[in-house]
């Protein structure tokens, strides 16, 4: 259920850190549309991307290291910019919700 309270700005930070809890601290605050068009879509987007590019390689073998986990260059960059993306979208996701949290925390501090 959505909060009709102030929430703790702490904590929905903390939220997220955990998959799936972070969800649910966009929805006390009403904001779960948003963050999943703004988070979780381009994280999904992301992660696909990396996983087309790493089984699409013709030297992957299904079931025995290639020598793709270990040492290819090719392999380090992608997997170096998937990380670096994924980094900025948890810091993308802190910053909404800290400033949803904040404006929703404004709404209880105006008298009615």
């Amino acid at each position: 259920m959505p909060a009709n309270y102030k929430v703790s700005v702490g904590w929905q930070v903390v939220a997220q850190f955990i998959p799936v809890v972070d969800l649910w601290s966009a929805y006390r605050i009403r904001k779960l549309r948003k963050f999943v068009l703004y988070v979780y879509l381009p994280y999904i987007v992301n992660s696909a991307v990396y996983l087309y590019y790493y089984f699409s390689d013709k030297r992957f073998a299904r079931w025995g290291d290639d020598g793709l986990a270990f040492g290819d260059p090719t392999t380090l960059v992608i997997e170096s910019a998937t990380t670096a993306i994924s980094l900025a979208i948890l810091g993308l996701s802190i910053y909404l919700i800290v400033k949803w949290s904040r404006e929703h925390n404004r709404k209880f501090d105006t008298p009615a």
